[in-house]
């Protein structure tokens, strides 16, 4: 199908290559309605997604590359709540199901690396939530596997236990060790980066 001309072809062709997955036909009057009113976007390495994109306003799809939700602990010290990597949704709001421990302390949305995506407005997102057959059926899909992944995430957070939580990070998102510096997965992992360093050398990551 054409491609939307405020749309980058690389943003846009991972976005239908994931609805496509989950079983849906893109080229119907539904689908060219809603891609129509999307938007290709692009973040540099440690962008601030948060301030470019006024998130309360817009989910944006991960063509490619991973982000951090952080947030500032009253001590000043910087965590991370959790990664979104390829194909994943990425907000700050309630909406989509993040656990509310760590809704009210995230307040931005960091490029962890270079990333690609697609913005979309959440009101229509909202609307076809709501209303809509085939989109709406997508959008349904995507919020229960992102509320899933949470919920998941939440249970092994709770456990405070370094291990856990790396083991977390090594099954489900991979991509964040290859690709994303150790002082932020010590960030999520509740750490300094010198103790990530010292959990690396002990053996304990293959536990």
């Amino acid at each position: 199908m054409a491609l939307p001309q405020n749309v980058s072809s690389f943003s846009f062709a991972s976005f239908i290559n994931d609805v496509e997955k989950h079983g849906f036909d893109t080229t119907s009057a539904e689908w060219r309605g809603f891609f129509a009113q999307c938007k290709g976007v692009q973040f540099k390495n440690r962008e601030t997604v948060l301030e470019a994109l006024s998130s309360s306003q817009h989910i944006l799809f991960i063509a490619s590359g991973i982000c951090a939700a952080q947030h500032e602990l009253p001590d000043c010290d910087t965590r991370i709540a959790r990664f979104f990597c390829e194909a994943d949704l990425c907000t700050l709001t309630e909406f989509l199901g993040s656990p509310e421990k760590f809704n009210k302390f995230n307040n931005q949305i960091q490029a962890m690396t270079p990333v690609n995506g697609v913005v979309i407005p959440m009101d229509i997102w909202l609307s076809e939530y709501e209303k809509g057959y085939e989109v709406g059926h997508y959008v349904r899909l995507k919020m229960m596997k992102t509320h899933l992944f949470d919920i998941e995430l939440l249970k092994v957070k709770t456990m405070n236990r370094t291990q856990n939580s790396f083991a977390f990070l090594k099954e489900h998102q991979p991509q964040v060790l290859a690709s994303v510096p150790h002082k932020f997965i010590a960030q999520f992992l509740g750490i300094t980066a010198e103790g990530f360093s010292r959990f690396l050398k002990s053996g304990r990551v293959y536990g």
